[in-house]
């Protein structure tokens, strides 16, 4: 009766802590992973959604939905932008790639302005439970750059337009 209690008692924890290991791996709020609402540093309204992704432990993102200023269409390119990005159209466009790290901070990657068509060293720290990141691109160290804060947000299928 003991042998089986505590073999009961073995499978029963070991179960627990598999159905908490993968909740937890499903649930990463501190996961830069979803869709993210970027916002103008002028007039503070929402720019742009980029869809970021992980693939082999390596994050990437891409413009998926951008909120047009008057004068702008959606057909809008790169023209500042070097190499493979030059001439690309704006949504679509990968504008972060080689991200690594865990727990909400990523590092090591570079992140592209398209309407500059500069591309930066990118740090990344998801705070507030998830619900906001700060994404700084620089230039060397991090002291010398430019940060903003993306929003974590549903799919551009929920979002009207703007």
């Amino acid at each position: 009766m003991k042998k089986i209690s505590l073999t009961f008692t073995l499978f029963v924890a070991l179960f627990a802590l598999i159905g908490v290991k993968a909740y937890a791996k499903v649930d990463n709020v501190l996961s830069a992973v979803g869709y993210w609402q970027t916002i103008d540093d002028h007039d503070l309204k929402p720019r742009a959604i980029v869809k970021i992704w992980e693939l082999h432990g390596v994050l990437y993102g891409k413009i998926i939905k951008t909120y047009l200023r008057p004068g702008e269409k959606s057909s809008d390119i790169c023209k500042e932008c070097s190499g493979k990005l030059h001439n690309q159209r704006i949504i679509g466009m990968t504008i972060l790639s080689g991200m690594t790290g865990e727990d909400g901070y990523y590092t090591g990657g570079r992140i592209v302005d398209p309407k500059s068509g500069s591309s930066y060293h990118c740090r990344m720290i998801v705070a507030k439970g998830g619900k906001s990141m700060s994404v700084r691109g620089y230039i060397g160290i991090p002291l010398f750059g430019r940060s903003q804060v993306w929003l974590r947000t549903k799919s551009p299928a929920h979002h009207p337009k703007v």
